[in-house]
């Protein structure tokens, strides 16, 4: 199957909510205005008795895109009304049963974000050669399951998920203080699958115990760095009953 689309969205405007003009030249918060995005999708679509796979690209014009960052010898982090930006990119997923007792699914992505134009942000430093914050070039994704079958007694279903992703940036202006270069995690579980309707599954996430950053702030006229980091090799336990 041939599809395609086109679509159009916006994010709404609003006002930057920490006041640092003095009172005698305070004239009310500083807004910025809404964003505007413009976006284009094709891509097939297969499936057969054993493989359903999707294969996509896509384009996106943001235009007014918000950006948050710091002005230099600034405290505060403001938003502005950037310019343009674009992402360009493809995404392809699959999932394979070979038999009723296996399962394999798989996904990338691979996106080139960039800005095309940055009349409104020149009080942060900007230039067109940074990249979008939060978008990573490529992600990959890798899930084996298999389904031990015992009857009358239940069943045991055994799962492991790979994950990995290209360097995030966490800043406007890319800072080298908040920015992460990339990771790969395992994770791991088994589940018994109750005749009576009830399942237990026993895991374990990031297996490798993989330290990386999810997000992270830098302020450079307060002279501080925070980075929050993902939670470390960690267990857990989870029942579920249907009715």
């Amino acid at each position: 199957v041939l599809y395609g689309s086109y679509s159009t969205g916006f994010k709404s405007g609003g006002f930057n909510q920490r006041l640092l003009a003095g009172p005698a030249t305070f004239d009310g918060p500083d807004p910025f205005d809404e964003e505007e995005v413009e976006s284009f999708e094709g891509g097939i679509k297969f499936q057969n008795e054993t493989l359903r796979a999707n294969l996509a690209a896509f384009h996106s014009n943001y235009t007014d895109i918000q950006i948050s960052g710091q002005p230099p010898n600034s405290i505060a982090t403001e938003t502005f009304n950037g310019g343009e930006a674009k992402i360009t990119g493809v995404e392809f997923e699959a999932t394979w049963t070979p038999n009723r007792n296996i399962l394999v699914d798989f996904s990338a992505g691979y996106q080139d974000a960039r800005y095309t134009d940055l009349v409104g942000a020149e009080g942060l430093l900007l230039t067109e050669e940074d990249e979008l914050v939060y978008t990573p070039e490529f992600t990959a994704a890798l899930g084996l399951s298999y389904l031990h079958e015992m009857g009358a007694n239940g069943d045991l279903r055994f799962r492991g998920d790979i994950f990995t992703s290209d360097d995030i940036h966490f800043e406007p202006d890319n800072s080298t203080a908040s920015f992460e270069d990339g990771y790969t995690t395992l994770d791991l579980s088994a589940t018994y699958l109750s005749p009576s309707d009830y399942s237990l599954t026993v895991g374990v996430n990031n297996v490798t115990d993989e330290e990386y950053l999810v997000s992270g702030d830098a302020n450079t006229a307060l002279v501080y760095d925070v980075g929050i980091f993902s939670r470390e090799r960690n267990f857990y336990v989870a029942f579920k009953k249907d009715f």
